[in-house]
């Protein structure tokens, strides 16, 4: 079916209906300020270990010397390292 057809537009009309009564239905919950905080502080830290890993995986792929000593930069280095050697090996 294609998006012109009455079939469909009905069909995306009654989907859309649903997501609001859904979202309408759902119970809110209200948070404080430090609770919000909290929650934010808590992403970026997650955030911040994902990108030591990141860093760490690249130097090790690339054969650079460690630069951090965190543990999520150290985990990235030997999974970057040890992918570096087994695609050598393979060639």
């Amino acid at each position: 079916m294609w998006a012109n057809e009455p079939e469909m537009a009905e069909k995306w009309a009654n989907e859309e209906d649903e997501i609001e009564e859904f979202i309408k239905s759902e119970n809110t919950i209200k948070i404080t300020r430090r609770q919000l905080r909290r929650i934010i502080r808590e992403a970026s830290a997650l955030h911040a270990e994902d990108a030591a890993y990141e860093r760490g995986y690249e130097a090790g792929y690339k054969g650079e010397p460690e630069a951090e000593r965190s543990i999520e930069y150290l985990g990235g280095y030997d999974a970057g390292f040890l992918d570096a050697d087994r695609e050598n090996h393979k060639n």
